[in-house]
């Protein structure tokens, strides 16, 4: 017993003695990383001593992952840089462990899978995506969402039942109970040593002991003379004191005997009833740590004898204690011999009570309505008394629970605890429709425990009570007494619903800025929630209009800064982005054309059928063009035209594209789209036509196109008539170009070069003084440099 003695000694001082060593025995602790690379993916393993909760948030080449309760071991090494990763940084909060993984590139998609054997994160990132190339993801936009694979993880959208109607959450939510009275744990008859029968004093102890006598069992031991005892029976005296002891609430001294016992000079009886003993001392005086390091030695050493069943309700009893019903389920339900008689009623109770702390409170209700017909719920019991009245609660079964809860509120000794026990009955009553005697109940709370966890909650209630209603002078209330309640109580789980709770008032009034100001404070400070998807979602409900009208009254930057700010929520929420044509129109005139640009590949990318993608394109396309993206004008162009043949928008994107065509120079690939007999008619893609076949040389098809510009009635631009005459006068054909230089000289746009012309013509005709007079006016009247110089040096020449 020494040597154990020892060893449970070093090893709380290894685990005490470093900070990090003792968040490990207690929480998830990151020690090791690894990574894997393939031809189109990269993985990345997180191995942890457990397996933590997480959630990743991704950023165009950032990654983040969140691990909650977790930290990293001191002698953890981060990956190397390489041609994947940039940098790995790790940062802690007082409840979670970053990891964000800097990329070199942005991946296509991003997945999250989980190892429970192995108690590893792995992290999959694909560098290509799958199947044919979607515009969004070719052009790989960094903060906006790309279609994944099916597979484990892949971020879920945000989304709750209370969207749109979120007054109904007031009506509808369910706080949890809360409430917490510890277990006491259970010190049953233990098997008889043997060897009573041969000793009248002892069988005499023996039997104050098991008639729950502690205090008569310590005054016989007392007067018990240990000098006439032998070895073995002083040791057999020692072990009974200590019972006795862990029976009459004095723990700590039968813990002080039972260390001292050596195990070696004991038979393999006592030694089973020694461990036993010495393992329920550590659990009676809170040492439920110290009790679970021997568990495993101590199954081992029990075996099979009369001593396994007493551990294993114990072991149950230590993991409810630690509020893990999993375990005790595990221990209680363990497929071995039939329990010992003595056993069987704090067994079944003990299920029952595991079975509510697991969420299986239909199953135990059974039990607990036979316990109560048989009036053999025990009083004493606290914990259990506790756990049937929630089961009952948990089950609608709204009498019944209050009269549970009336009945433990005069049995607590604490008055907060009997002002909680006060609200669940009055809550009871509420839930069972008789809400107006409930609300009595709450106000008469109120007065009478003042400042207690009960005051607070039914002050709670009574305000959802009145905000289901949506009536204008309980959301004011609820606004007013909200931030006060915060302010009063310190319990955690109470905070995140009245956080909440004051979100959504802010929301129902009409105050969105403020409710998500408040919402994000949510998200910061109690990132672990179970309420965090409620929040999120409500986030993700508010922000599009605020959005909406900011861009509308032209605050286009706050609009950006909220947006840069909650993106991850809106690319989670329903995708419903009304606001996004204009945002993508906010970006522009912020001079951003490349977020704009990307806010309109994601419309394309991510639009639900075909037709609703298609008014996106002229917006992107022309984006393109005014930031002379020549190349990617004409690629989303050419994309429209052929997924829309006969769409709206294809006069305006054939032009484009026909426009990018020719700054790019590829002239003959325009003229093979104009050779189509289907083209789109319009003055400006035949005036463009004109321009194309000038560049190509081919005069013929510059006269037939100019030729083409006056077919609608519409004026013929100047410099379609231009083209045309100097496509005829070019193939020879002065004469018929002459009228068409005539209307050009009287124009002005190019009336100089036009004036030139007519004089060369005019020349050529042997009229020599008319051609001399315009030189002459061009030289004197003229605008352009060129064509008066021309005419200057021509009236020179004549001249000499």
């Amino acid at each position: 017993m020494f040597l154990r003695r020892i060893t449970y000694l070093l090893f709380w001082a290894l685990l005490l003695g470093v900070a990090q060593q003792a968040m490990a025995a207690t929480s998830p602790l990151l020690d090791r990383k690894t990574k894997e690379d393939g031809l189109a993916n990269s993985r990345i393993m997180l191995h942890f001593s457990a397996l933590p909760e997480y959630r990743v948030e991704p950023s165009g080449q950032r990654i983040d992952l969140f691990f909650s309760d977790a930290s990293a071991a001191p002698t953890l090494h981060l990956l190397a840089e390489d041609d994947k990763i940039v940098k790995i940084l790790l940062a802690k909060s007082h409840n979670e462990l970053m990891v964000s993984i800097l990329l070199r590139q942005v991946p296509a998609s991003v997945t999250v899978a989980t190892n429970q054997a192995t108690a590893t994160v792995e992290l999959e990132l694909f560098w290509q995506e799958a199947g044919g190339s979607r515009p969004a993801i070719a052009f790989r936009i960094s903060g906006l969402p790309s279609r994944q694979r099916s597979t484990s993880s892949s971020q879920n959208m945000i989304k709750s039942k209370f969207n749109g109607q979120w007054h109904k959450f007031f009506s509808e939510y369910q706080t949890p109970l809360l409430m917490d009275l510890p277990l006491k744990i259970s010190i049953p008859i233990l098997p008889r040593f043997g060897f009573e029968e041969a000793s009248p004093s002892f069988a005499a102890i023996l039997k104050t002991v098991e008639g729950q006598e502690p205090q008569k069992a310590l005054a016989l031991l007392q007067d018990l003379s240990s000098v006439k005892l032998s070895h073995e029976s002083l040791r057999k005296m020692q072990l009974l004191q200590a019972e006795a002891l862990l029976r009459s609430g004095s723990a700590q001294k039968g813990l002080t005997i039972l260390e001292k016992f050596p195990e070696r000079e004991l038979s393999p009886k006592l030694q089973q009833r020694v461990g036993y003993l010495h393992n329920l001392a550590l659990a009676l005086t809170d040492d439920h740590y110290g009790a679970m390091v021997w568990h495993a030695d101590l199954e081992k050493l029990l075996g099979e004898g009369p001593y396994r069943h007493p551990l294993q309700l114990l072991q149950a009893e230590i993991a409810l204690l630690k509020d893990d019903g999993q375990l005790a389920l595990k221990k209680l339900l363990r497929e071995n011999s039939r329990w010992p008689k003595g056993l069987r009623s704090i067994r079944q109770l003990r299920i029952a009570d595991a079975q509510v702390a697991t969420g299986q409170s239909r199953e135990a209700l059974a039990y607990y309505q036979k316990q109560l017909k048989n009036a053999q719920l025990p009083t004493a019991n606290l914990y259990s008394f506790q756990q049937a009245a929630k089961a009952f609660f948990d089950n609608h079964r709204w009498e019944q629970a209050h009269l549970l809860y009336q009945e433990l509120s005069t049995l607590l000794q604490g008055v907060d605890a009997t002002s909680q026990a006060l609200f669940l009955s009055s809550l009871a009553t509420y839930h069972n429709g008789d809400q107006q005697a409930a609300m009595l109940h709450f106000r008469l709370l109120r007065e009478g425990f003042t400042g207690t966890t009960g005051d607070l909650r039914a002050w709670l209630k009574i305000l959802d009570h009145g905000l289901v209603t949506m009536e204008e002078r309980h959301l004011l209330q609820g606004l007013r007494d909200y931030p006060v309640i915060l302010s009063l109580t310190s319990d955690r789980r109470l905070r995140e619903e009245i956080l909440l709770k004051l979100g959504i008032s802010l929301h129902l009034s009409g105050e969105p800025l403020r409710a998500i100001e408040t919402l994000g404070r949510f998200r910061r400070n109690f990132a672990s929630s179970p309420l965090r998807a409620e929040a999120e979602a409500l986030m993700a409900e508010i922000l599009p209009p605020v959005l909406e009208n900011f861009i509308a009254k032209g605050e286009d930057l706050q609009a950006v800064i909220l947006l840069e700010k909650y993106r991850e929520l809106l690319i989670r929420g329903d995708g419903k982005w009304p606001f996004l044509p204009k945002l993508a129109n906010a970006f522009s005139r912020l001079g951003l054309f490349d977020r704009g640009c990307r806010v309109y590949l994601y419309m394309i990318d991510h639009a639900k059928s075909e037709g609703d993608s298609e008014k996106f394109y002229l917006p992107l396309t022309s984006l393109y063009y005014d930031r002379d993206e020549y190349a990617l004008t004409e690629k989303y162009s050419k994309a429209y035209l052929q997924s829309y043949p006969k769409g709206t928008d294809r006069n305006a994107l054939f032009l484009l594209r026909l426009r990018a065509l020719y700054k790019l120079a590829r002239l003959e690939e325009a003229a093979e789209l104009l050779q189509d007999k289907q083209y789109p008619r319009s003055n400006d893609i035949e005036l463009l036509a004109t321009q194309i076949y000038w560049e190509l040389g081919d005069y013929n098809q510059v006269i037939d196109f100019a030729n083409r510009l006056g077919d609608r009635g519409e004026s013929i631009p100047p410099l379609g008539l231009l083209l045309e005459a100097e496509a005829l006068r070019r193939l020879g054909h002065g004469q018929q170009a002459l009228p068409l230089y005539e209307v050009l000289a009287e124009d002005g746009t190019f009336s100089d070069q036009a004036t030139y012309r007519c004089g060369q013509i005019l020349l050529a005709k042997g009229k020599r003084t008319r051609a001399l007079n315009l030189f002459q006016t061009l030289v004197e009247k003229g605008k352009d440099d060129l064509w008066r110089q021309l005419a200057s040096d021509f009236i020179a020449a004549e001249t000499y």
